[in-house]
């Protein structure tokens, strides 16, 4: 809301930058963005509400919306021009650019969350076979779980190698 007032406000050429298609192109990324973020913070409250406690969609919310705020804040840096980077009170850009570090690092919206979280939760929670393999592993004195996990995770395997290879040599032209 700030950077856009800005720019209706802010002339250049005796015309608001707002109207510039330049200044435009940001402006609407921001707010794209921002409606995302808040359709997605919507989605969350409304699982939380209901009782629900997903860890890779809350997960993968956490580095969308980590990273869609680094974008938010260096569009409006890009709007706001010489008037983003003099730091005092009149810039209202500044502490939330200079704290996007922070949001990457301690947030977890960097390489280890998308890499191991996203991904490896997501296998476990997507695949047929792996998350029951894995809690009858942490039951501890489940053998019977855990060839029956087994048997099923190779067959699973199996009959994907079988189809692709066939699929392969048979495909029609």
């Amino acid at each position: 809301n700030a950077v856009g007032a800005y720019a209706r406000v802010r002339k250049q050429f005796k015309v608001p930058i707002a109207e510039l298609e330049g200044v435009q192109e940001p402006l609407a990324a921001i707010a794209s963005h921002t409606y995302r973020m808040n359709a997605c913070q919507n989605l969350m409250n409304g699982i939380l509400n209901a009782h629900e406690q997903p860890p890779v969609l809350s997960a993968i919310m956490k580095y969308q919306m980590t990273d869609r705020m680094r974008a938010v804040v260096n569009h409006a840096m890009d709007v706001l021009g010489g008037a983003g980077i003099c730091k005092g009170p009149a810039n209202f850009m500044g502490n939330a650019y200079q704290q996007i570090p922070i949001g990457i690092t301690v947030e977890g919206a960097n390489i280890l969350t998308r890499s191991l979280i996203v991904f490896g939760q997501g296998l476990n929670r997507s695949h047929p076979n792996l998350l029951g393999l894995i809690e009858s592993i942490n039951k501890g004195d489940d053998l019977h779980g855990f060839n029956t996990h087994l048997a099923a995770l190779i067959g699973h395997a199996a009959r994907n190698a079988v189809g692709a290879f066939s699929g392969a040599v048979f495909r029609l032209p």
